[in-house]
């Protein structure tokens, strides 16, 4: 993402705006083979701000990755780093 320059909560209204388009695209095309990754994308970077609004909405993405897409490396790497914090 061109997000990723860590601008911190300055980028947070843009990274917001991606999060919902990606959301919106995994209701429209569920089996698309990089969702995953796009999903893992957005949660990074949206893990780097400390706006409620971004952690809110990297909190929703996390859920979908990790429910829907269980199996895919991305799942497997937010959960265990999960489980190692």
């Amino acid at each position: 993402f061109m997000l990723n320059y860590n601008y911190g909560n300055r980028e947070a209204a843009e990274a917001l705006l991606l999060a919902e388009a990606i959301d919106d695209m995994h209701k429209v095309y569920p089996r698309d083979r990089d969702m995953p990754m796009l999903l893992y994308s957005c949660i990074t970077t949206l893990d780097r701000m400390t706006s409620p609004d971004a952690q809110g909405a990297s909190a929703h993405l996390r859920s979908i990755l990790t429910v829907e897409y269980q199996d895919s490396p991305e799942a497997r790497k937010v959960l265990n780093s999960a489980r190692s914090s």
